[in-house]
């Protein structure tokens, strides 16, 4: 049915809509003023479902174009994640093994069912009681899952509200924009896919006056019925679900959530943290400490009565000295027998304190000391590297049987003997050394010890060289000497035996039950056999003893002709007395597999080969060769073991040239471990006098908040403490300079996106005339190009700007000023928030607004219901930011395409094991870059997702894949080496969301009221800001800890005390609190330049002896770890080691000093070198020369578990 209204039906147009009703509506139908449209070309206008305008053909474009990229980065992981577990499964090879997770099949989808929970778990108090170590507890990378879980619900949720209930809301019954709107004069058409948004009500709702000529009254009839009261009981309708079922549901999902984090963070901080806090206070703010010793600041906080225990306490930070004959168990007593009452009732603790001084040059040494080391550790791997272990090849070796008549014995393999008598042998020669043994370096060395083995010394007896006639043949002493065979270093042979060569000063060990048949023919006596499982000859023995260069060897061969003189010496007959085996030396006991050697029987010849420059054995006689060539392959025994040599190619002079970098970088090293030992020494007597040097203190303790001018460090771990911002001053203005830079960037970020606002609304109506230089962007009958500019450039330019953005922002967080690293994260993480709402969400739709309203603007006439359309416009434009973003995303944080790149040249370019452990060091979780897309993607869901539904799938696909990705990381990528807060960052973000939700009702609200809708904008309006005020107040009260008037009065007066003396400047520093001289102690005295130990010193210099059993729950323990102070425990962290490794029998530096808050230069120990493995045993030999001629300790790579098991204490491994 058609109805006409006023004015005259000749002014109207009447059409039919999508649905069986008929419409009519009166419009201004205006001459073309065609001076003015400067020739820009006018697109027609198209109802949804009837055709693509320009902005649906760039939002294709982009989900096109943004899906296949995504996918291919997703396919990309997938390939990549078997292959590069270093990157992709640090967790599987990096923490300590109980804590490791589930190792992950190589199935191509592997990853995305993990074995992690989806939602983990947040443990209650029971729970937490429970938990023996923190690995049980979640970490706040794991809360972080469960925030981007509940705001996927809360999405959700308003993506199904928005779809079922809102879509019909605004599309039942009314008129598409095509046919309600005019057309524009000046070119330009409204999307069609703002038929999808409250757009399409508001046009029905144009009651205002059109002054043109003349002011007619515009309204819309349907079925001849006017519409407006229909609109206006859908707006109600509307009100009441964005209130009701949008915001009330999503603040109740968001504090259920919030409350449960907050009460876990309570338990955690008394049940885990004992309630023990961790605070810096500055040396500005505390004057009148200065010149106090340390102990002097110790006893005055105890007679204030701010402290219990840190007087009492022998062990860490403590005041008192420790009793060197007190044994642990008694100090265990005394802790039992302490008054519980009165520490329970004392309201602040100080349990410990340590002061922080100027380093001075410590830093600079300690890094040189790093370069030095490095240097050394490269040359190292060089030398390690320019050898080989060559050993015959079964398959060419012949056997050579001998061409004495009278023996007929075959070779066969031995079956393995008992080793008898092993432990007797060892046990006789402990304690003793050689005469020829020195500890002297060996200083002409370019090679292994091994590698200098002679062989085939004959002419040589006693000092007297035989002439040419007395010997028969064989090759000459020179021929001997570069034959490079195993044996001794100077193989002097006893010519006066005839069966076997001994060298001379071999330590032997005579077995009377010896059983051996001579090789002539001659009687049986018994010998026995089983020297060691591997033969007669291998034996090892006692590092300590010997000489150096019998150290590492390998077993003897023989190398004695069947002709030689020694045999026609005059004692043609065996001898009763046989040689019994040799016992050779081998270094640090390692538990190696040596190679089965001859048995004794068969003479040979060694033939230098020049072509092949190697070593082979060849047959003296070829009278049983068909008998011999039925002997299996495997069955043959090589007539030596292996031996070391230097790579083809590879001359003396470069390897002089190498160890000579070795042993200079060797004396740097020793001499700056001097002069770093002494600056420590030279740091804590200044610590121990209270001198101008101190920048402050360090506490642990309960209560510490409330001292006055104490900042806490929250995450209560030594690797939270940015030790370097604690060496400077001037905090304050550094934090005042970052907030200016931020606000500095987010003008900055204001200014680019007023272009891209400016691009996204470029084809609105009458947008492009006052704006001339985007008119040559139109085209007629084009629609992908003009799409792909006004949609997809926009969106990765966007993209881009707020990359850079947060990219500045967090690098200058590191000059934030901030003494604690989760204090500068979560500064970071404000800023992006801030960031992200402020100017991605507020400034960006209010820019693109106005922009559109830029011809309202101009005539002045309806400026402000122009600028509410323009806000609802960029809905479709922060529609098309999402979905760019709503896969690569996801897939960019699984990818991390700048960390691979990083570690795959850093590992390439490695040299050492060192290098390789630094350049796989796995990254810590970093909340701003694994959830900034989640956090502006829901600001613009809590914003837009019930004004314009079609953006709350999207988001909902955003969060889903970044839950994915975020499981994975958090379980196995991401290294738990940063402090743990119980949730301290997601319990302020879950706030903030709620904040955030409360802005859908407001723009709502504003939006209504530029229509005149003062009731529902009204109404809108007012829920939101109420919501926003309860939010702060809820938050703030769930939040707030007791203050100062929860403190007991004696409590106060402490206070009192304590800030007096701190404010006052102090001018004593000999005199006590009560006039004891405490300034020149006694038990403090001037230590000496070189120190045995870093506990030493601390042990003379403040009457302090730490240990790790007085270790309390502050600081927390993380998976952190430094190659410097634990570098035995990295060396194990190898993605190719072995996943179960036997613990180390002792703890190292870092385990012993990991409750002292000292600074690190002060703790840190001589550096361990770090040497590669290799199959030669050229590392261990290294290591144990380093040891024990230069005083420096080394470790080797572990590879395997026999390297693992190999590894010795540092006592063991210094060979007593």
């Amino acid at each position: 049915m058609l109805m006409l209204v006023h004015p005259p039906p000749d002014w109207g147009l009447t059409f039919t809509t999508l649905i069986p009703t008929t419409i009519t509506t009166s419009s201004i139908v205006l001459a073309s003023d065609t001076s003015g449209s400067l020739g820009v070309s006018v697109s027609q206008p198209v109802c949804i479902g009837n055709g693509l305008d320009v902005s649906a053909v760039g939002l294709l474009s982009t989900l096109v174009l943004s899906s296949v990229v995504g996918i291919l980065i997703w396919l990309l992981f997938a390939i990549l994640r078997p292959r590069f577990r270093q990157i992709y499964s640090v967790r599987e090879w990096f923490p300590p093994q109980t804590v490791r997770p589930e190792p992950l099949s190589n199935s191509f989808w592997a990853f995305i069912f993990p074995h992690v929970p989806f939602v983990p778990s947040v443990p209650d108090e029971n729970d937490v009681m429970k938990a023996r170590t923190d690995n049980e507890l979640p970490v706040d990378g794991q809360f972080s899952q469960r925030v981007l879980w509940v705001c996927f619900l809360v999405v959700l949720g308003w993506s199904f509200l928005g779809l079922a209930g809102l879509l019909p809301l605004y599309l039942v019954n009314t008129p598409c924009l095509a046919q309600s709107i005019p057309q524009a004069r000046f070119g330009g058409i409204y999307s069609v896919l703002q038929d999808l948004s409250l757009l399409r009500l508001l046009q029905l709702l144009e009651d205002e006056n059109i002054t043109t000529s003349s002011k007619i009254l515009a309204r819309a009839v349907v079925n001849g019925n006017d519409v407006t009261s229909n609109i206006r009981t859908r707006i109600i309708i509307l009100t009441v679900f964005t209130i009701v079922l949008g915001m009330l549901p999503a603040l109740r999902k968001i504090f259920k959530e919030f409350n449960r984090l907050v009460n876990y963070r309570h338990v955690w901080l008394e049940i885990r943290c004992e309630g023990l806090e961790m605070g810096w206070l500055s040396a500005e703010k505390a004057p009148g400490f200065l010149g106090m010793g340390e102990k002097r600041i110790k006893d005055f906080i105890v007679k204030t009565g701010l402290s219990a225990t840190l007087d009492k306490n022998s062990g860490i930070g403590s005041s008192g000295v420790r009793q060197r004959a007190q044994s642990h168990r008694a100090q265990e007593r005394i802790e039992k027998t302490r008054d519980d009452e009165e520490k329970a009732a004392l309201e602040i603790d100080v349990r410990s304190l340590f002061t922080v001084g100027d380093t001075g040059r410590l830093p600079a040494l300690i890094a040189e000391r790093d370069h030095i080391l490095g240097q050394l550790e490269m040359a190292e791997a060089r030398y390690i590297a320019s050898f080989k272990l060559a050993t015959p090849d079964p398959s060419v070796a012949d056997l050579g049987p001998s061409s004495d008549g009278g023996n007929s014995l075959k070779r066969r393999i031995s079956r393995p003997k008992a080793l008898a008598g092993y432990q007797h042998h060892v046990r006789s020669r402990r304690g003793r050394r050689t005469n020829a043994t020195s500890s002297t370096a060996p200083t002409s060395y370019v090679a292994p010890s091994q590698y200098y083995k002679l062989g085939n010394v004959r002419g040589i007896s006693d000092g007297r060289i035989y002439s040419q006639d007395s010997l028969d043949e064989g090759p000459s002493f020179g021929d001997s000497v570069r034959s490079r065979i195993v044996g001794s270093r100077f193989q002097e042979v006893n010519h006066d035996d005839h069966g076997e060569a001994l060298p001379i000063g071999s330590r032997v060990n005579t077995i009377s039950s010896v059983n051996y048949k001579d090789r002539r023919g001659g009687s049986s006596n018994t010998r026995d056999d089983s020297f060691g499982t591997y033969g007669g000859q291998h034996h090892v023995a006692d590092p300590s003893s010997g000489n150096e260069a019998d150290t590492d060897t390998y077993p003897l061969t023989k190398t004695m002709d069947r002709d030689t003189s020694r045999r026609e010496s005059g004692k043609g007959s065996a001898t009763d007395d046989f040689p019994s085996a040799i016992l050779v030396d081998s270094i640090m006991n390692y538990n190696s597999s040596p190679k089965r050697m001859d048995s004794g029987i068969g003479d040979y010849e060694l033939i230098d080969n020049e072509e092949q420059n190697d070593l082979t054995p060849s047959r003296s006689g070829m009278a049983n060769m068909r008998e011999e060539r039925e002997v299996p392959l495997h069955l043959r025994l090589q007539p030596q073991g292996g031996f070391v040599r230097p790579l083809s190619g590879l001359g003396n002079e470069e390897l002089g040239s190498i160890y000579s970098d070795i042993g200079e970088w060797r004396t740097q090293l020793k001499q700056i471990n001097n002069e770093i030992s002494e600056a420590q020494n030279e740091c804590y007597n200044d610590i121990a006098d209270g001198r101008e040097t101190v920048r402050g203190w360090l506490m642990t303790g309960r209560g510490l908040r409330f001292l006055p001018g104490i900042e806490l460090i929250e995450g209560r771990t030594k690797d939270d403490i940015l030790w370097d911002e604690l060496q400077r001053q001037g905090n304050a203005k550094k934090k005042i300079r970052f907030w200016l830079l931020v606000i500095l960037v987010t003008f900055l970020l204001a200014a680019g996106l007023l272009g891209v606002a400016g691009l996204a609304v470029a084809s609105a109506p009458e947008v492009a005339h006052y704006l001339p230089f985007f008119q040559p962007l139109f085209r007629d009958g084009e629609l992908i190009g003009p799409g792909i500019v006004y949609t997809l450039i926009p969106v990765l330019i966007a993209t881009l700007f707020f990359f850079i953005s947060i990219n500045t922002i967090q690098y200058a967080s590191h000059y934030s000023g901030n003494i604690s690293a989760i204090k500068a994260q979560l500064s970071t993480y404000k800023a992006t928030f801030f960031l992200l709402t402020v100017v991605g969400m507020m400034w960006f739709t209010a820019a693109g607004a106005v922009v559109f309203a830029m011809g309202a603007i101009a005539t002045s006439s309806e400026r402000s219901s122009t600028v509410a359309s323009g806000s609802v416009y960029m809905s479709v434009f922060f529609l098309a930011l999402i979905i760019n973003a709503a896969i690569i995303a996801p897939g960019l944080l699984l990818l991390q395409p700048l960390r691979l790149k990083s570690v795959l040249w850093n590992v390439y370019h490695a040299i050492t094991p060192r290098q390789r452990f630094r350049a796989l060091y796995p990254k810590p979780y970093d909340p701003t870059y694994a959830t900034a897309c989640c956090i502006l993607a829901v600001i613009l869901a809590s914003t837009f997702s019930l004004i314009f539904p079609l953006i709350g799938p999207a988001v909902v696909l955003l969060l889903l894949l970044t839950l994915v990705a975020h499981r994975f990381l958090v379980g196995y990528v991401y290294g738990r080496t940063e402090s743990q807060t119980g949730g301290l960052l997601q319990i302020w973000l879950l706030k903030r969301f709620a904040t955030v939700v409360s802005l859908q009702p407001i723009l709502l609200g504003l939006i209504l009221l530029s229509r005149r809708l003062f009731i529902e904008g009204g109404i809108s309006t007012g829920v939101g800001v109420v919501s926003i005020l309860a939010i702060e107040i809820y938050a703030h009260y769930k939040m707030k800890q007791p203050g100062k008037n929860s403190l007991s009065s004696a409590t106060l007066r402490a206070l009192d005390i304590f800030e007096e003396q701190t404010m006052e400047k102090n001018t004593t520093t000999a005199k006590d609190i009560d006039g004891s001289s405490l300034g020149t102690s006694a038990m403090r005295m001037r230590s000496r330049g070189s120190m045995a130990s870093v506990l030493d010193m601390m042990s003379l210099t403040l009457a302090v002896m730490p240990s790790s059993h007085s270790r309390g729950a502050v600081p927390i323990e993380t998976e952190s770890l430094d190659d410097l102070t634990a570098t035995e425990r990295a060396a194990r962290t190898h993605p190719d080691a072995p996943p179960h490794l036997p613990a180390l029998p002792f703890g190292d530096h870092a385990d012993e000093m990991a409750g002292i808050l000292y600074a690190p230069e002060l703790l840190a120990p001589p550096p361990i070198i770090w040497l590669p493995n290799d199959s030669a045993g050229i590392a261990k030999s290294e290591a144990y020369d380093l040891q024990r001629y230069h005083g420096l300790k080394a470790t080797i790579d572990v590879r395997s578990q026999d390297d693992a098991s190999s590894k010795r204490s540092p006592r063991q491994r210094g060979g007593s």
